[in-house]
């Protein structure tokens, strides 16, 4: 495939993309680290330490209405693409915590599904308007809405392109 002469004198910089590519994955650790973690440590006490796997299992088992049954632990595993052990020992430390809850199947006796506990939805919760505030006094400290708004649309185009080109590039 050739690329145009235009598209070439509109490409970003070897350097820039180098450069980009370091800050997003920056972008994803800070995220994960500062607006989430230490957030829950902060609400469940600092000597609670929680895992990427539980901070994960939490996020998706909040995915589910608390009035629904809950996910087999197969589709836990499945859904966040982590082995099925890893999934059970998040699962089993949410449970520890009172955090999420087990129950038999009704349809399946053999099975067991997991669901977050009021308290799990209530934490989910609490984690998402703290991290909101967190959220919103870094963009004050970057200007305030212009620059939160310009950031948004960024990455909300940022995401389209990605999603568009992992479809035509696979």
């Amino acid at each position: 495939m050739t690329e145009s002469f235009e598209s070439i004198l509109n490409s970003p910089d070897s350097r820039t993309v180098a450069r980009l590519e370091s800050a997003l994955t920056q972008l994803s650790e800070v995220f994960e680290e500062v607006f989430e973690r230490r957030l829950l440590e902060q609400i469940l006490g600092d000597a609670d330490e929680v895992s990427t796997a539980q901070l994960r299992t939490l996020r998706f088992l909040s995915s589910l209405p608390l009035s629904e049954t809950g996910f087999l632990v197969g589709s836990i595993a499945e859904g966040l693409r982590i082995s099925y052990p890893a999934a059970s020992k998040a699962v089993d430390r949410l449970t520890e915590r009172l955090l999420a809850e087990r129950h038999r199947d009704a349809g399946d006796a053999r099975s067991i599904r997991v669901r977050l506990t009021t308290r799990g939805y209530e934490l989910v919760a609490r984690l998402s308007l703290e991290r909101r505030a967190a959220l919103a006094r870094v963009l004050s400290q970057l200007g305030g809405e212009k620059p939160a708004q310009a950031l948004l649309l960024l990455l909300e185009a940022f995401i389209i392109e990605s999603q568009q080109e992992a479809v035509v590039g696979s």
